[in-house]
């Protein structure tokens, strides 16, 4: 047997043309499903080899496949009528074409067999043959089912044949084919979501993005790609429906209820359709089995499913509903298999009761099918579940950055309910709303009172449940005020009104959401530099969501933000980028609202790494994804990151772009500096102060840093001025470390370790101190800050006549490793102690062990010991190679 690998698209090319090349006999299939890259493949192929031998191209077709030898036509034109079924005359009649066409005497041809699964049995046959003769390099590229024709496969049976299955695009394939295809930046969030929707298959990935753009859905602005709303399913709806009508007609049928109840249980589509149908689609890849708890059918690709339900009649659609429904003894038992037959319902015309739609558009709202949503929400009718439907709709403003139009939808309801659970929707998202638009924590604090006010009435009109109304109002009301205190910035008023909401020690009560609770808590300990802690408490609300029931407010996103803000502090670069990762991977279009703000965060990641020109690639198209959507109030944040990344950077030198690049930051960051907590709002101003800095290089910028560093005084916004002072430690004003001295007792995180380990050598002025500074900065892949202590410990160590210690810290700084594209790097450079340093140069002197154990008044064998160990640090075998590395 001959071997088989599932590639992606450059190593099947690859290894093709390796294949093409050999000496002796070879044939490569190209497996893979339709529109996975196969015909693409044979082009840039045929392209890549035409000037090293000749090419045979033939693109066999279902129309075809009857004809013997009719794809070889265009070679057989010197056949009369009654050869060209003969064997033996298109035998010789190819074997001309090749002598005529060949470079060389005797060079074999590359045959390129596009479709080879409708090949007809006489040409398939004849391949075989040329193969064998080793006249052609056969490269045949087909479909997995039906496969190449039994003729072609002997070769596999020989050895002769390598097989390539290709494997779907991955998401960064994805990325680099949307950016090649649009021609400029495409936003990282839509090629997740080309992606997901296309299954990785590059065709639909095409489609897809052809059919938004020509809707507007997917447009440019400011030279950046992005996206204003859901991909259209229905753009590779040709290519799908080909396949659908080459199924049997029972296999279509029961594709299409796949498709439309998606996903399916499996279950009942079995008795309804047969065992042996299932199994062809799956068999055949068109259909995917999986386990949601139950066992459950999906459509091969998520785009195959919405483009098959266009395909279907609403009366053969009800027809399909009412068959799957008298075989399922339950209700859907997950929300989305509830929302997607709410959705089959309304498709068909079926009236849906008043609480189903309702969930439906609830549940719609929070995985951001913003279309079904509102819907769902207009059709409900029932008094006492309006002001919820209301709430949806307002969610799905949200959702698209209308925040004026959320307001506008929920500033009539608030306060008002006949009932708790009335009462209180849709009030945290309301709060969220007066923020996006910029209303004060007093305006919130206000709706906080007022909130509990309501309370109280509705209490005092239900007797005997007034104390159960009041404590659950109440629970609102704080979380509302919390939000004013984030806001205000009131951090020593927002710890103590987070622990007056904990539940005392062995008494149970209530306590608002856990996850907000552990957001605001989070943030609490971020201003106050406690970076640990904080990244603590956001895991823990994070791993609290799964168990809470959810509003429609957007708890995991609120603790993302602040989960990756406190690893980016805490210098754990790689468990906050998958964090990130999986929120990308996992939340489906709730990238349309938030992605920006995933790109962003990933930014802050690279911008505290020091990798200032990586973060200006994310940056900016982050911004521009924030300028109009904004649910986290990040833009200021995020346009002060990319003027800090566009004045700071390696090109902020160079002229004009990076002028341009930094005005249209600031004048992004000024335009929205107003909004969202005051950590984000601070941050932001620090970081355009280290800005301006870098942009001008006059001191004002380090000016407005100390400014702003004792506005931060106070044991509350430890980390705002621990932040500061480390910018003017970055700027190079060293008159900052005393102060980030002062704060080192409040502090946690490896991050500010390492700048507090700096700060120290700073006041001490030592070599050893500065080593050790530098091995931590280069611990934590910070190359710029480790090279500088590099530096500083070499001038140290020339001024204290320590010879050794100089060189060493020079071979140390032009080793230090860059970082590598995940961002880790490589542990530090090994220090030698200052016993080992002396006896080192000694050696390098020339003096003799005896000669040093004298010098020194030691043992010789402690000088032995220490050259040893010192060999073992320094990466060498023997005395005489310590001369290469420090005089070398």
């Amino acid at each position: 047997m001959a071997e088989q690998h599932i590639v992606g698209r450059d190593s099947a090319l690859a290894a093709a043309a390796a294949a093409a090349a050999r000496s002796a006999r070879s044939a490569v299939f190209l497996i893979g499903e339709p529109g996975i890259g196969k015909s693409t493949i044979l082009r840039t192929l045929a392209a890549r080899l035409s000037g090293r031998m000749p090419t045979m191209s033939v693109n066999a077709s279902p129309s075809l496949s009857d004809v013997p030898y009719g794809v070889l036509a265009p070679y057989l034109s010197g056949l009369r009528p009654e050869e060209v079924t003969s064997p033996v005359a298109v035998l010789r009649a190819v074997r001309a074409w090749i002598d005529r066409t060949g470079h060389l005497k005797g060079q074999p041809v590359l045959l390129l067999v596009d479709d080879a699964h409708d090949l007809d049995e006489a040409t398939a046959a004849l391949i075989v043959d040329l193969v064998g003769a080793n006249w052609v390099r056969f490269v045949g590229a087909a479909r997995p089912r039906p496969g190449m024709p039994a003729a072609v496969l002997q070769l596999w049976a020989e050895g002769t044949a390598q097989r390539i299955d290709l494997g779907p695009l991955d998401w960064e394939a994805v990325h680099q084919l949307a950016e090649q295809h649009l021609g400029g930046p495409v936003l990282p969030s839509i090629s997740q979501l080309l992606r997901r929707a296309s299954g990785g298959n590059p065709l639909y990935a095409l489609q897809l993005m052809d059919a938004a753009a020509a809707t507007g859905a997917l447009f440019r602005r400011n030279g950046v790609w992005l996206l204003g709303g859901r991909l259209d399913g229905t753009g590779p709806s040709v290519a799908v429906e080909e396949q659908w009508r080459g199924l049997a007609q029972a296999e279509r049928e029961a594709l299409c209820m796949v498709a439309l109840a998606e996903p399916a249980p499996r279950e009942a589509v079995e008795e309804l359709m047969g065992h042996d149908v299932v199994d062809a689609l799956l068999d055949s890849h068109l259909a995917v089995a999986a386990y949601e708890p139950d066992p459950v059918l999906r459509p091969r690709y998520p785009v195959h499913g919405e483009a098959l339900r266009t395909l279907v009649s609403a009366s053969r659609s009800l027809e399909l509903r009412q068959r799957l429904l008298s075989r399922i003894g339950h209700e859907p038992r997950t929300a989305e298999s509830m929302m997607r037959m709410v959705a089959w319902s309304l498709e068909c015309g079926v009236e849906v009761a008043d609480k189903q739609l309702l969930s439906a558009s609830i549940e719609a709202a929070k995985m951001f099918d913003d279309e079904l949503a509102a819907r769902a929400a207009r059709l409900v009718r029932d008094p006492g579940l309006r002001k919820c439907a209301r709430t949806v709709m307002a969610r799905v403003h949200y959702n698209a950055g209308r925040y004026e139009e959320a307001a506008s939808v929920l500033k009539h309801d608030f306060g008002r309910g006949n009932d708790v659970q009335e009462l209180l929707t849709g009030t945290l998202l309301w709060g969220a709303t007066r923020t996006a638009l910029g209303d004060g924590p007093g305006e919130i604090a206000a709706d906080a009172a007022a909130l509990a006010a309501a309370g109280e009435r509705l209490a005092r009109s239900h007797p005997g449940s007034e104390a159960r109304m009041s404590r659950s109002v109440s629970r609102r009301a704080a979380e509302l005020e919390m939000l004013a205190l984030s806001l205000q910035g009131d951090y020593a008023g927002l710890g103590a009104r987070l622990d007056g909401q904990r539940p005392a020690e062995g008494r149970p009560g209530p306590a608002p959401a856990p996850s907000f609770l552990h957001a605001l808590e989070a943030e609490r300990l971020l201003a106050a530099g406690k970076a640990e802690s904080a990244a603590r408490e956001a895991a823990a609300g994070l791993d609290r969501l799964a168990d809470e029931e959810q509003d429609l407010f957007f708890h995991r996103e609120f603790l993302l933000i602040r989960y990756v803000a406190a690893l980016a502090l805490c210098g754990e670069w790689e468990t906050a980028a998958a964090a990130l990762d999986s929120y990308s991977s996992t939340s489906g279009y709730g990238l349309l609202p938030f992605g920006g703000g995933v790109l962003a965060a990933r930014g802050f990641l690279l911008l505290r790494q020091g990798r200032t020109a990586e973060a200006e690639r994310m940056l900016g198209p982050a911004l521009e994804s924030l300028k109009l959507n904004d649910p986290l109030q990040l833009c200021a944040l995020t346009a002060s990151m990319e003027f800090l990344a566009a004045a700071s950077g390696p090109d902020a030198a160079s002229g004009l772009d990076a002028a341009s690049a930094s005005a249209a930051a600031l004048e992004a960051y000024e335009s929205r500096n107003q909004l969202g907590p005051l950590y984000q709002r601070m941050l932001a101003r620090i970081l355009v102060a280290a800005g301006t800095e870098g942009l001008h290089g006059d001191g004002r910028g380090l000016a407005e840093l100390g400014r702003l560093a004792e506005e931060c005084r106070g044991p509350d916004r430890a980390g705002l001025r621990m932040q500061a002072l480390v910018l003017r430690l970055e700027c190079g004003d060293d008159e900052a470390a005393p102060g980030l001295l002062e704060l080192a007792p409040l502090l946690e995180g490896r991050w500010a370790a390492a700048w507090r380990a700096y700060a120290e050598a700073l006041r001490l002025d030592d070599g050893t101190a500065y080593a050790r500074a530098a091995a931590g900065f280069q611990e934590l892949g910070l190359a710029a800050a480790a090279t500088r202590c590099y530096d500083k410990a070499a001038t140290a160590m020339r001024r204290a006549g320590d010879k050794a210690g100089e060189r060493q810290m020079r071979r140390s700084k032009g080793a230090a490793p860059a970082p590598a594209a995940n961002g880790v790097t490589p542990g530090p450079v090994t220090v030698l102690t200052d016993r080992e340093r002396d006896i080192v140069s000694l050696a390098v002197d020339g003096l003799t062990d005896r000669e040093i154990a004298a010098t020194l008044h030691v043992s010789v064998r402690t000088v032995e010991g220490h050259l040893y160990r010192s060999y073992a640090k320094l990466g060498v075998n023997r005395r005489e190679q310590l001369q290469d590395v420090f005089r070398g």
